[in-house]
């Protein structure tokens, strides 16, 4: 078989433009760039899955915070009912009813700070 010389020049061009696309594929530098992006990537991932927990450590926190102030309140009201019940001292109980229950409202919220899972 023989190429007419506009033919050879079309396989000449063909074959040197996959040289290069196969030679920049294997090159050192496309292989370090492809390493580097799929290191990226991974970084990504797991930036993303630590704030992923310190936003469910978080909401959990605030979630033991409110459970506690409630068992606090709880507690209070039993005291403050007792004392009314079984003290007969005006100094006690005037005591008592001067004592203010910390208001933790920020903590009544489930999402006071904008914070929400992303599950």
């Amino acid at each position: 078989m023989i190429f007419s010389g506009i033919e050879v020049t079309w396989i000449l061009l063909i074959s040197a433009c996959l040289g290069l696309i196969i030679g920049a594929w294997f090159s050192p530098r496309a292989r370090q760039a492809r390493r580097l992006a799929e290191e990226l990537d991974k970084a990504r991932k797991t930036l993303q899955q630590y704030q992923h927990d310190v936003t469910d450590h978080f909401l959990d926190t605030a979630k033991h915070f409110r459970e506690l102030t409630t068992r606090y309140e709880q507690l209070f009201e039993h005291l403050k009912r007792g004392a009314n019940h079984l003290c007969h001292d005006e100094r006690i109980l005037s005591h008592l009813s001067a004592v203010k229950v910390p208001n933790l409202s920020l903590l009544d919220s489930s999402n006071a700070l904008g914070w929400s899972r992303s599950d």
